[in-house]
């Protein structure tokens, strides 16, 4: 058939009225055992173009319409010539090869961002009636909302790193607080008001002695507005020391807010209880 339309338009009278209607709006033909449809959609406008063409266009009309035939007709010649017998062999060894192990294949990946952004492109469809107007928004949306998500999760990493404390960090000084003064001076004030007979206050500085130790320790956080009673329950349930500190806690409770003074074996007895704590 396109060889006939070229044949045909060969000569100067040729009749491409007639011509055009000569030609079907679609060939079948058999090639290789197969069946093939072929629509002339592109000859008929060729050949309406010439038609209603003026003289001074009609003969560049037709030289490109027959340009075109020839190029049609050399694409499905190739394409009817017999393959070479030795090609499909090579390129099944070719594609044995491992980088061709996907070919054949498409990634889930890339199956699940294909469905996405056909929804994403259904969405926009609504608002835009071009569509690739709607493609192109739905572009913009998807790569705003992962630019999005990134910057979240590096604002959140970014919290996270100044929030971290160092593992060595010094310990921080509270004025005021027990801890601001060690343990071992709390208990040279204790032994100096034992020797003046001082024996609550002894009491006293002993207790606050064991309270700055453990402070020190990391028993708890230090605070210079806590009560006997809430060191008592901040220290760990597992920490050696806590049967300790629950005995002298409630010892001092009675001696320096009851105002009992204490006998002198007494007193003695609860300073070293308070040094077994600080060499535990």
């Amino acid at each position: 058939m396109l060889e006939h339309v070229a044949k045909a338009s060969e000569p100067q009278d040729a009749d491409f009225q007639a011509l055009m209607a000569e030609v079907p709006i679609e060939c079948k033909f058999e090639a290789g055992g197969k069946n093939f449809q072929f629509a002339n959609t592109q000859v008929h406008s060729a050949l309406s173009a010439i038609v209603t063409a003026n003289e001074d266009d009609r003969a560049g009309k037709i030289a490109a319409m027959q340009t075109s035939l020839a190029r049609l007709s050399k694409a499905l010649d190739e394409y009817s010539r017999p393959l070479d017998p030795t090609v499909q062999p090579k390129l099944k060894q070719i594609l044995t090869r491992s980088e061709f192990k996907r070919v054949g294949t498409q990634d889930t990946d890339a199956i699940v961002r294909e469905q996405i952004m056909k929804l994403m492109i259904a969405l926009f469809s609504l608002i835009a009636k071009n569509p690739e107007q709607a493609a192109f928004f739905a572009k913009v949306f998807t790569w705003t909302a992962i630019g999005l998500v990134l910057l979240y999760v590096l604002w959140k990493v970014y919290r996270w790193v100044i929030a971290e404390r160092p593992l060595d960090a010094p310990r921080e000084i509270i004025p005021f607080a027990p801890s601001a003064k060690s343990w071992q001076q709390w208990m040279r004030e204790a032994r100096t008001a034992l020797a003046k007979g001082e024996l609550r206050e002894a009491v006293h500085s002993s207790y606050w002695a064991a309270i700055s130790h453990l402070e020190s320790s990391g028993a708890w956080t230090p605070d210079k507005a806590r009560t006997p009673r809430e060191y008592l329950r901040l220290i760990s349930s597992s920490n050696p020391a806590r049967p300790s500190l629950a005995e002298i806690s409630r010892i001092f409770e009675v001696v320096w807010y009851g105002e009992r003074v204490p006998a002198q074996e007494e007193c003695e007895a609860f300073l070293t209880r308070v040094e077994q704590i600080a060499c535990r």
